[in-house]
Protein backbone atom coordinates (compact mmCIF):
# COMPACT_ATOMS: atom_id res chain seq x y z
CA UNK A 1 0.00 0.00 0.00
CA UNK A 2 1.07 3.57 -0.59
CA UNK A 3 -0.39 6.21 1.42
CA UNK A 4 -0.10 9.78 -0.31
CA UNK A 5 -1.11 12.44 3.01
CA UNK A 6 -2.03 15.74 2.21
CA UNK A 7 -2.49 18.86 4.28
CA UNK A 8 -1.49 22.53 5.36
CA UNK A 9 1.51 23.34 6.74
CA UNK A 10 1.92 22.39 10.47
CA UNK A 11 -1.54 20.40 10.60
CA UNK A 12 0.59 16.98 11.26
CA UNK A 13 1.46 15.45 8.20
CA UNK A 14 5.17 14.61 8.45
CA UNK A 15 4.49 13.43 11.87
CA UNK A 16 1.62 11.24 10.67
CA UNK A 17 3.92 9.73 8.55
CA UNK A 18 6.78 9.42 11.10
CA UNK A 19 4.19 7.76 13.26
CA UNK A 20 3.21 4.87 10.21
CA UNK A 21 6.80 4.21 9.98
CA UNK A 22 7.43 3.61 13.69
CA UNK A 23 4.41 1.94 14.38
CA UNK A 24 3.48 -0.05 11.22
CA UNK A 25 6.31 -0.84 9.49
CA UNK A 26 5.85 1.96 6.50
CA UNK A 27 8.70 2.89 4.41
CA UNK A 28 8.95 7.11 4.04
CA UNK A 29 9.60 8.34 0.75
CA UNK A 30 11.17 11.73 -0.62
CA UNK A 31 10.53 12.84 -3.85
CA UNK A 32 12.04 16.18 -6.45
CA UNK A 33 15.93 14.86 -5.18
CA UNK A 34 17.81 11.27 -5.70
CA UNK A 35 19.43 11.89 -2.67
CA UNK A 36 17.76 11.76 0.72
CA UNK A 37 17.19 14.71 2.84
CA UNK A 38 19.56 15.68 5.79
CA UNK A 39 18.22 13.89 8.90
CA UNK A 40 16.27 11.26 6.72
CA UNK A 41 16.73 7.74 8.19
CA UNK A 42 19.07 5.30 5.93
CA UNK A 43 16.11 2.95 5.49
CA UNK A 44 13.67 6.10 3.67
CA UNK A 45 14.18 6.29 -0.13
CA UNK A 46 14.48 9.54 -2.50
CA UNK A 47 13.77 10.00 -6.09
CA UNK A 48 14.21 12.70 -8.37
CA UNK A 49 11.03 12.78 -10.03
CA UNK A 50 7.26 11.37 -9.17
CA UNK A 51 7.20 9.21 -12.35
CA UNK A 52 10.19 7.41 -11.27
CA UNK A 53 8.49 6.42 -8.09
CA UNK A 54 5.14 5.80 -9.39
CA UNK A 55 7.22 3.54 -11.65
CA UNK A 56 8.71 1.38 -8.77
CA UNK A 57 5.55 1.11 -6.46
CA UNK A 58 3.78 -0.44 -8.93
CA UNK A 59 6.05 -2.96 -9.31
CA UNK A 60 6.40 -3.31 -5.44
CA UNK A 61 2.57 -2.12 -4.28
CA UNK A 62 2.74 -5.34 -1.59
CA UNK A 63 4.90 -3.53 0.24
CA UNK A 64 3.81 -0.15 3.03
CA UNK A 65 5.08 3.18 1.91
CA UNK A 66 4.02 6.63 2.60
CA UNK A 67 4.62 10.11 0.98
CA UNK A 68 3.89 14.10 1.81
CA UNK A 69 5.77 14.95 -1.07
CA UNK A 70 2.85 14.52 -4.45
CA UNK A 71 1.50 18.28 -4.40
CA UNK A 72 0.55 18.65 -8.09
CA UNK A 73 -2.74 17.51 -9.01
CA UNK A 74 -2.18 16.03 -12.18
CA UNK A 75 0.32 13.54 -11.17
CA UNK A 76 -1.68 12.79 -7.75
CA UNK A 77 -4.19 11.90 -10.41
CA UNK A 78 -2.44 9.58 -11.43
CA UNK A 79 -1.03 7.84 -8.33
CA UNK A 80 -5.06 7.64 -7.44
CA UNK A 81 -5.64 5.42 -10.20
CA UNK A 82 -3.60 2.75 -8.81
CA UNK A 83 -5.87 0.34 -6.30
CA UNK A 84 -3.07 0.36 -3.87
CA UNK A 85 -2.70 3.89 -3.38
CA UNK A 86 -4.82 5.86 -0.56
CA UNK A 87 -5.25 10.02 -0.60
CA UNK A 88 -5.39 10.90 3.02
CA UNK A 89 -6.33 14.06 3.93
CA UNK A 90 -5.44 15.73 7.18
CA UNK A 91 -7.14 19.26 8.34
CA UNK A 92 -6.07 21.16 11.37
CA UNK A 93 -7.61 24.74 12.84
CA UNK A 94 -5.34 27.31 12.08
CA UNK A 95 -4.96 28.35 15.24
CA UNK A 96 -3.68 24.68 16.49
CA UNK A 97 -1.20 24.98 13.38
CA UNK A 98 -0.25 28.71 14.41
CA UNK A 99 0.87 26.92 17.98
CA UNK A 100 2.32 23.92 16.90
CA UNK A 101 4.97 26.26 14.77
CA UNK A 102 5.06 28.73 17.73
CA UNK A 103 4.05 32.05 15.91
CA UNK A 104 3.04 35.04 17.55
CA UNK A 105 2.29 38.43 16.13
CA UNK A 106 3.58 39.47 13.59
CA UNK A 107 4.84 36.35 12.20
CA UNK A 108 1.33 34.68 12.43
CA UNK A 109 0.13 37.42 9.93
CA UNK A 110 2.87 36.04 7.64
CA UNK A 111 1.82 32.37 8.39
CA UNK A 112 -2.57 33.65 7.90
CA UNK A 113 -0.61 35.03 4.45
CA UNK A 114 0.74 31.71 3.21
CA UNK A 115 -1.57 29.21 4.24
CA UNK A 116 -4.49 31.53 2.28
CA UNK A 117 -2.44 31.47 -0.73
CA UNK A 118 -2.52 27.51 -0.39
CA UNK A 119 -5.54 27.45 0.33
CA UNK A 120 -7.44 29.92 -1.74
CA UNK A 121 -4.60 30.92 -4.19
CA UNK A 122 -4.66 35.02 -2.87
CA UNK A 123 -2.68 36.62 -0.04
CA UNK A 124 -4.11 39.27 1.26
CA UNK A 125 -2.43 42.42 1.72
CA UNK A 126 -2.36 45.57 4.18
CA UNK A 127 -3.31 48.42 2.40
CA UNK A 128 -0.79 51.36 2.94
CA UNK A 129 -1.73 53.77 6.11
CA UNK A 130 -2.63 56.70 4.51
CA UNK A 131 -0.27 59.92 5.42
CA UNK A 132 -1.81 63.19 5.03
CA UNK A 133 1.11 65.83 3.52
CA UNK A 134 1.16 68.70 6.24
CA UNK A 135 -0.95 71.32 5.96
CA UNK A 136 0.16 74.60 3.78
CA UNK A 137 0.31 78.25 5.78
CA UNK A 138 -2.33 79.33 3.17
CA UNK A 139 -4.82 76.46 1.95
CA UNK A 140 -5.85 77.00 -1.44
CA UNK A 141 -8.00 75.37 -3.01
CA UNK A 142 -7.67 74.97 -6.89
CA UNK A 143 -9.48 73.27 -9.77
CA UNK A 144 -7.01 70.58 -9.65
CA UNK A 145 -7.23 69.23 -6.65
CA UNK A 146 -11.02 69.88 -5.68
CA UNK A 147 -14.01 70.12 -8.16
CA UNK A 148 -16.66 72.64 -8.01
CA UNK A 149 -19.59 71.89 -5.64
CA UNK A 150 -17.49 68.57 -4.66
CA UNK A 151 -16.90 67.71 -0.93
CA UNK A 152 -13.72 66.76 0.02
CA UNK A 153 -13.33 63.25 0.21
CA UNK A 154 -12.30 62.13 4.03
CA UNK A 155 -8.57 61.23 4.72
CA UNK A 156 -9.06 57.26 5.75
CA UNK A 157 -7.86 57.08 9.92
CA UNK A 158 -4.51 55.75 9.91
CA UNK A 159 -6.37 53.52 13.12
CA UNK A 160 -7.98 51.44 10.65
CA UNK A 161 -7.10 48.56 8.84
CA UNK A 162 -7.93 48.11 5.34
CA UNK A 163 -7.87 45.11 3.68
CA UNK A 164 -7.26 44.91 0.01
CA UNK A 165 -7.54 41.48 -1.82
CA UNK A 166 -6.21 41.16 -5.72
CA UNK A 167 -8.53 40.63 -7.94
CA UNK A 168 -6.91 37.84 -9.49
CA UNK A 169 -4.98 34.83 -8.19
CA UNK A 170 -1.43 34.83 -7.64
CA UNK A 171 0.50 34.41 -10.67
CA UNK A 172 2.60 31.06 -11.10
CA UNK A 173 0.99 29.84 -7.96
CA UNK A 174 3.79 27.35 -6.26
CA UNK A 175 1.41 24.53 -6.41
CA UNK A 176 -2.13 24.05 -6.64
CA UNK A 177 -4.84 24.88 -4.37
CA UNK A 178 -5.04 22.25 -1.50
CA UNK A 179 -9.16 22.09 -1.78
CA UNK A 180 -8.66 20.77 -5.48
CA UNK A 181 -6.15 18.09 -3.93
CA UNK A 182 -8.35 16.87 -1.49
CA UNK A 183 -11.30 16.16 -3.46
CA UNK A 184 -9.13 12.97 -4.48
CA UNK A 185 -8.44 11.98 -0.77
CA UNK A 186 -9.59 8.39 0.18
CA UNK A 187 -9.99 9.73 4.06
CA UNK A 188 -10.20 13.02 5.71
CA UNK A 189 -8.75 13.00 9.02
CA UNK A 190 -8.87 15.89 11.31
CA UNK A 191 -6.57 16.94 13.73
CA UNK A 192 -7.49 19.49 16.07
CA UNK A 193 -5.02 18.41 19.16
CA UNK A 194 -2.34 20.68 21.05
CA UNK A 195 -0.72 17.28 20.69
CA UNK A 196 -0.35 14.22 18.25
CA UNK A 197 -1.10 11.09 20.54
CA UNK A 198 -4.83 11.48 20.17
CA UNK A 199 -4.59 12.26 16.49
CA UNK A 200 -3.00 9.06 15.87
CA UNK A 201 -5.26 6.96 17.41
CA UNK A 202 -7.58 8.45 14.51
CA UNK A 203 -6.07 6.50 12.06
CA UNK A 204 -7.39 3.26 11.28
CA UNK A 205 -5.54 1.04 8.54
CA UNK A 206 -7.98 -1.40 8.05
CA UNK A 207 -10.37 1.71 7.37
CA UNK A 208 -8.01 2.64 4.77
CA UNK A 209 -7.99 -0.76 2.97
CA UNK A 210 -11.52 -0.69 2.98
CA UNK A 211 -11.37 2.74 1.32
CA UNK A 212 -8.78 1.40 -1.90
CA UNK A 213 -10.98 -2.11 -2.24
CA UNK A 214 -14.57 -2.35 -0.03
CA UNK A 215 -15.57 -5.70 1.16
CA UNK A 216 -18.60 -7.14 -0.97
CA UNK A 217 -21.11 -5.82 1.56
CA UNK A 218 -19.89 -2.24 1.95
CA UNK A 219 -19.95 -1.92 -1.80
CA UNK A 220 -23.15 -3.05 -2.52
CA UNK A 221 -24.54 -0.72 0.30
CA UNK A 222 -22.60 2.12 -1.15
CA UNK A 223 -24.62 1.11 -4.58
CA UNK A 224 -27.66 1.27 -2.61
CA UNK A 225 -26.78 4.78 -0.99
CA UNK A 226 -26.40 6.08 -4.66
CA UNK A 227 -29.93 4.17 -5.54
CA UNK A 228 -31.24 5.92 -2.54
CA UNK A 229 -30.31 9.56 -4.51
CA UNK A 230 -33.09 8.79 -6.77
CA UNK A 231 -35.82 8.57 -4.40
CA UNK A 232 -38.67 11.77 -4.43
CA UNK A 233 -40.56 10.62 -0.99
CA UNK A 234 -40.39 13.67 1.29
CA UNK A 235 -39.54 12.27 4.13
CA UNK A 236 -36.69 9.99 3.75
CA UNK A 237 -34.31 8.44 1.05
CA UNK A 238 -34.21 4.46 0.68
CA UNK A 239 -32.28 2.83 -2.12
CA UNK A 240 -31.97 -1.41 -2.02
CA UNK A 241 -29.73 -3.66 -4.45
CA UNK A 242 -31.14 -7.22 -5.12
CA UNK A 243 -27.85 -9.40 -5.22
CA UNK A 244 -27.44 -12.95 -6.44
CA UNK A 245 -23.99 -14.30 -6.06
CA UNK A 246 -22.40 -10.99 -5.54
CA UNK A 247 -24.02 -10.12 -8.87
CA UNK A 248 -26.29 -7.28 -9.01
CA UNK A 249 -29.94 -8.18 -10.24
CA UNK A 250 -31.40 -5.06 -9.61
CA UNK A 251 -31.34 -1.67 -7.71
CA UNK A 252 -34.81 0.59 -6.40
CA UNK A 253 -35.64 3.15 -4.07
CA UNK A 254 -38.76 4.60 -2.43
CA UNK A 255 -41.18 6.79 -4.19
CA UNK A 256 -44.87 6.19 -5.58
CA UNK A 257 -45.51 3.73 -7.82
CA UNK A 258 -44.71 4.14 -11.69
CA UNK A 259 -47.38 6.39 -13.78
CA UNK A 260 -48.42 7.87 -10.07
CA UNK A 261 -46.97 11.60 -9.31
CA UNK A 262 -43.45 11.81 -7.46
CA UNK A 263 -44.22 12.41 -3.88
CA UNK A 264 -42.52 16.12 -4.26
CA UNK A 265 -45.07 16.53 -6.86
CA UNK A 266 -48.14 15.80 -4.15
CA UNK A 267 -48.43 12.26 -5.24
CA UNK A 268 -48.34 10.78 -1.63
CA UNK A 269 -50.69 12.66 0.97
CA UNK A 270 -48.45 10.81 3.96
CA UNK A 271 -45.50 12.54 2.51
CA UNK A 272 -46.59 16.03 2.11
CA UNK A 273 -48.31 15.95 6.04
CA UNK A 274 -47.01 17.31 8.95
CA UNK A 275 -45.44 15.51 11.07
CA UNK A 276 -41.87 12.85 11.03
CA UNK A 277 -43.87 9.89 9.10
CA UNK A 278 -43.68 6.43 10.69
CA UNK A 279 -40.49 5.21 8.87
CA UNK A 280 -36.52 5.20 10.23
CA UNK A 281 -33.56 6.26 8.57
CA UNK A 282 -31.85 2.99 8.94
CA UNK A 283 -33.40 1.69 5.38
CA UNK A 284 -34.77 -1.54 7.93
CA UNK A 285 -37.68 -2.73 5.63
CA UNK A 286 -41.25 -2.13 6.96
CA UNK A 287 -43.48 -4.88 7.39
CA UNK A 288 -45.11 -5.15 3.94
CA UNK A 289 -41.60 -5.25 2.16
CA UNK A 290 -39.95 -8.22 5.24
CA UNK A 291 -43.65 -9.90 3.88
CA UNK A 292 -42.41 -9.83 0.60
CA UNK A 293 -38.63 -10.54 1.08
CA UNK A 294 -39.73 -13.29 2.90
CA UNK A 295 -42.28 -14.61 0.05
CA UNK A 296 -39.32 -14.00 -2.79
CA UNK A 297 -37.06 -15.98 -0.54
CA UNK A 298 -34.33 -13.56 -0.42
CA UNK A 299 -32.15 -15.21 2.54
CA UNK A 300 -30.73 -12.06 4.16
CA UNK A 301 -31.03 -8.29 4.32
CA UNK A 302 -28.19 -5.96 5.24
CA UNK A 303 -29.42 -2.44 6.69
CA UNK A 304 -27.30 0.59 6.87
CA UNK A 305 -27.38 1.48 10.51
CA UNK A 306 -27.21 5.22 11.64
CA UNK A 307 -24.60 4.79 14.32
CA UNK A 308 -22.96 1.46 14.16
CA UNK A 309 -21.86 -0.78 11.19
CA UNK A 310 -22.08 -3.87 13.15
CA UNK A 311 -24.56 -3.86 15.80
CA UNK A 312 -24.58 -6.83 16.96
CA UNK A 313 -20.93 -6.84 18.18
CA UNK A 314 -22.14 -3.63 19.78
CA UNK A 315 -24.83 -5.23 22.09
CA UNK A 316 -22.69 -8.29 22.61
CA UNK A 317 -20.30 -5.94 23.93
CA UNK A 318 -22.38 -4.57 26.05
CA UNK A 319 -23.74 -7.90 27.96
CA UNK A 320 -20.43 -9.19 28.22
CA UNK A 321 -18.25 -6.03 29.18
CA UNK A 322 -17.46 -6.56 33.05
CA UNK A 323 -19.60 -9.43 33.11
CA UNK A 324 -16.58 -10.20 35.52
CA UNK A 325 -15.99 -7.37 37.80
CA UNK A 326 -14.20 -7.28 40.70
CA UNK A 327 -13.74 -3.89 42.12
CA UNK A 328 -10.84 -5.25 44.37
CA UNK A 329 -8.71 -6.55 41.70
CA UNK A 330 -9.86 -3.97 38.97
CA UNK A 331 -8.68 -3.32 35.72
CA UNK A 332 -7.17 -4.83 33.13
CA UNK A 333 -8.25 -8.03 35.36
CA UNK A 334 -12.21 -7.20 34.76
CA UNK A 335 -11.97 -6.97 30.80
CA UNK A 336 -9.46 -9.76 30.51
CA UNK A 337 -11.83 -12.13 32.16
CA UNK A 338 -14.85 -10.89 30.86
CA UNK A 339 -13.05 -10.96 27.37
CA UNK A 340 -12.49 -14.83 28.32
CA UNK A 341 -16.00 -15.63 29.23
CA UNK A 342 -16.96 -13.80 25.87
CA UNK A 343 -14.64 -16.52 24.17
CA UNK A 344 -15.30 -19.65 26.15
CA UNK A 345 -19.32 -18.59 25.04
CA UNK A 346 -18.16 -18.51 21.38
CA UNK A 347 -16.83 -21.52 21.39
CA UNK A 348 -19.79 -23.32 22.94
CA UNK A 349 -21.41 -21.87 20.65
CA UNK A 350 -19.63 -22.44 17.17
CA UNK A 351 -19.71 -21.58 14.57
CA UNK A 352 -22.81 -19.51 14.69
CA UNK A 353 -20.43 -16.45 16.94
CA UNK A 354 -16.81 -17.26 14.98
CA UNK A 355 -17.66 -13.97 13.30
CA UNK A 356 -17.97 -11.67 16.32
CA UNK A 357 -14.99 -13.27 18.21
CA UNK A 358 -12.88 -10.41 16.93
CA UNK A 359 -14.86 -7.46 17.08
CA UNK A 360 -16.40 -7.70 20.65
CA UNK A 361 -13.06 -8.97 21.86
CA UNK A 362 -11.48 -5.62 21.01
CA UNK A 363 -14.92 -3.52 21.97
CA UNK A 364 -13.90 -4.95 25.43
CA UNK A 365 -10.61 -4.75 25.34
CA UNK A 366 -10.71 -0.41 24.03
CA UNK A 367 -12.74 0.07 27.55
CA UNK A 368 -9.04 -0.47 29.42
CA UNK A 369 -7.20 2.17 28.21
CA UNK A 370 -10.61 3.72 27.21
CA UNK A 371 -9.06 4.93 23.99
CA UNK A 372 -9.63 4.34 20.23
CA UNK A 373 -6.80 1.23 19.39
CA UNK A 374 -4.44 1.99 16.24
CA UNK A 375 -6.49 -0.25 14.56
CA UNK A 376 -9.61 -2.24 14.96
CA UNK A 377 -11.16 -5.46 13.10
CA UNK A 378 -12.02 -5.16 9.64
CA UNK A 379 -15.59 -6.51 10.65
CA UNK A 380 -15.98 -2.95 12.89
CA UNK A 381 -15.28 0.79 11.91
CA UNK A 382 -13.30 3.17 14.20
CA UNK A 383 -16.45 5.17 14.79
CA UNK A 384 -18.39 1.94 16.55
CA UNK A 385 -15.60 1.81 18.78
CA UNK A 386 -15.77 5.91 19.65
CA UNK A 387 -19.25 5.42 19.96
CA UNK A 388 -19.01 2.09 22.69
CA UNK A 389 -16.70 4.12 24.55
CA UNK A 390 -19.13 7.05 24.56
CA UNK A 391 -21.88 4.44 25.96
CA UNK A 392 -19.37 3.26 28.80
CA UNK A 393 -18.63 6.76 30.37
CA UNK A 394 -22.53 8.10 29.45
CA UNK A 395 -23.29 8.16 33.13
CA UNK A 396 -20.76 10.81 33.42
CA UNK A 397 -23.06 13.26 30.92
CA UNK A 398 -26.34 12.53 33.21
CA UNK A 399 -28.13 15.28 34.97
CA UNK A 400 -27.01 16.49 38.39
CA UNK A 401 -29.10 14.19 40.17
CA UNK A 402 -28.86 11.02 38.72
CA UNK A 403 -24.65 11.77 38.61
CA UNK A 404 -24.74 12.35 42.40
CA UNK A 405 -26.55 8.77 42.89
CA UNK A 406 -24.02 7.51 40.53
CA UNK A 407 -21.38 9.02 42.97
CA UNK A 408 -23.10 7.69 46.20
CA UNK A 409 -23.10 4.00 44.22
CA UNK A 410 -19.14 4.11 43.28
CA UNK A 411 -18.45 4.98 46.81
CA UNK A 412 -20.45 1.78 48.57
CA UNK A 413 -18.94 -0.40 45.30
CA UNK A 414 -15.38 0.71 46.67
CA UNK A 415 -16.64 0.46 50.66
CA UNK A 416 -13.50 -1.88 51.18
CA UNK A 417 -11.03 1.18 51.07
CA UNK A 418 -11.17 3.76 53.98
CA UNK A 419 -12.77 7.35 53.17
CA UNK A 420 -9.01 8.85 52.74
CA UNK A 421 -8.08 6.57 50.61
CA UNK A 422 -11.24 6.38 48.69
CA UNK A 423 -11.23 10.04 48.00
CA UNK A 424 -7.59 10.51 46.55
CA UNK A 425 -7.27 7.35 44.28
CA UNK A 426 -11.23 9.16 43.31
CA UNK A 427 -9.66 12.00 42.70
CA UNK A 428 -6.86 10.79 41.12
CA UNK A 429 -9.47 8.83 38.70
CA UNK A 430 -11.88 11.79 38.47
CA UNK A 431 -8.35 14.40 37.50
CA UNK A 432 -6.89 11.37 34.44
CA UNK A 433 -10.49 11.92 32.85
CA UNK A 434 -10.79 15.81 33.13
CA UNK A 435 -6.93 15.84 31.87
CA UNK A 436 -7.73 14.45 27.98
CA UNK A 437 -8.37 16.79 25.44
CA UNK A 438 -11.97 15.39 24.91
CA UNK A 439 -14.12 12.94 26.80
CA UNK A 440 -16.57 11.91 24.52
CA UNK A 441 -15.11 11.08 21.07
CA UNK A 442 -16.99 11.89 17.70
CA UNK A 443 -19.01 15.21 16.56
CA UNK A 444 -22.04 16.40 18.08
CA UNK A 445 -21.29 15.49 21.99
CA UNK A 446 -20.24 19.37 22.93
CA UNK A 447 -23.20 18.62 25.07
CA UNK A 448 -22.19 15.86 26.79
CA UNK A 449 -18.62 16.94 27.30
CA UNK A 450 -19.52 19.94 28.64
CA UNK A 451 -22.26 17.95 31.11
CA UNK A 452 -19.65 15.33 32.09
CA UNK A 453 -16.82 17.96 33.05
CA UNK A 454 -18.99 19.74 35.09
CA UNK A 455 -20.21 16.99 37.34
CA UNK A 456 -16.45 15.77 37.73
CA UNK A 457 -15.23 19.29 38.64
CA UNK A 458 -18.25 19.26 41.60
CA UNK A 459 -17.33 15.97 42.25
CA UNK A 460 -13.61 16.30 42.83
CA UNK A 461 -14.30 19.75 44.96
CA UNK A 462 -16.38 18.10 46.87
CA UNK A 463 -14.05 15.04 47.73
CA UNK A 464 -11.30 17.61 48.78
CA UNK A 465 -13.13 19.43 50.46
CA UNK A 466 -14.72 16.37 52.69
CA UNK A 467 -18.28 17.45 51.47
CA UNK A 468 -18.14 13.97 49.74
CA UNK A 469 -19.04 11.42 49.81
Amino acid sequence: MLICILGPPQSGKSSLAEHLVAQHDFTRVHLGSASLPAGAPADALAFASSSEFLDFVTQTWRKNYVTTDIKGRLKLVEFAKRPFVAVVSVQAPLGVRAKLKGLEDPSLDEFVAADDAILYGITPTLAPPATSPEPPSTPKKTQSSLKANEPPSPAPSPSRLSLALPTTPLSDPPEPLLPLLRELSNISLLNPHSTFEPFFSTLSLPTINDSLRPPWDAYFMRLASLASLRSNCMKRRVGCVLVRERRVVSTGYNGTPRGVRNCSEGGCSRCNSHGDGFGTATGCPCLRCAIRIVQSSIEATYKHPTTFVDRVAIELAIYFHDIEYDPVKGAPWNEEESITVWESFVEAAKPSLDHLREAVSALIHSTIAHKLPGSCPTSLAMSDIASFLNLDIAILASPHEEYQKYASDIRAEYVHYDLEAYRAGRVKVLSGFLSRDTLFLGDGMEGQESMARRNLKEEIEGLESGRLP
